[in-house]
């Protein structure tokens, strides 16, 4: 792992629950470490809906602050976040989409990029096709 780490062109952090998917992997030292000293670009991507058990009432902001907390640096070249509420998610999941703070989001405001990302068919998660354009996009 820190072999692949090291040798990343471009580091892709999410998208996932950051407290069940995400940190479980960058609280491990040798990988946080190897992350933090790669040089080329961390891409965060933010959750699209937060679950009621692990993120409920999350915005965008607290998504970043917590990985940056976690990592003890702010390395994150480009931040991802859906701007997508139009797809109803089903109530029986009881999920919320995560949204955008704008007012605590400045420091980050020009490596935000802010689109649709949501899968129209399952709304509690990102579409990858819609993903993977912009990661093509970024890593020209």
């Amino acid at each position: 792992s820190l072999k692949a780490i090291r040798a990343a062109q471009a580091i892709i952090i999410g998208p996932g629950d950051p407290f069940s998917t995400v940190l479980p992997v960058l609280i491990v030292p040798q990988i946080r470490k190897s992350v933090i000293l790669n040089r080329s670009q961390k891409i965060f991507i933010v959750n699209v809906a937060n679950k009621p058990f692990e993120t409920h009432n999350f915005k965008v902001s607290n998504y970043i602050k917590t990985l940056i907390d976690h990592l003890e640096t702010d390395c994150l070249s480009k931040i991802l976040i859906n701007t997508n509420y139009a797809v109803t998610i089903p109530h029986k999941y009881k999920y919320s989409y995560v949204k955008p703070d704008w007012e605590n989001l400045s420091q980050y405001k020009n490596r935000i990029i802010a689109d649709d990302f949501v899968d129209t068919s399952y709304p509690i998660y990102h579409d990858s096709a819609k993903i993977a354009g912009v990661l093509s996009k970024l890593l020209k």
